[in-house]
């Protein structure tokens, strides 16, 4: 799981692919993060957890409804 920050393109220089990987806002309270549900349904998940009581709040699929794989 990551916090569901926007990723860079992939012509992004390395400190942009840098901030992307190392640096996370780690806030307290609820939190987007996006969340890979290996062993269900192998969708890609985007999370709203709580970091302080890790109640999860909300789940989305990180795709649309209809789009293909």
């Amino acid at each position: 799981m990551r916090e569901a920050a926007p990723v860079p393109s992939l012509d992004a220089d390395m400190a942009a692919w840098h901030r992307y990987v190392y640096l996370r806002e780690n806030q307290r309270g609820p939190h987007a993060e996006w969340w890979h549900h290996n062993h269900g349904c192998r969708q890609v998940l985007q999370i709203v957890r709580d970091t302080m009581t890790h109640e999860v709040i909300s789940v989305d699929a990180a795709r649309p409804s209809g789009a293909h794989p």
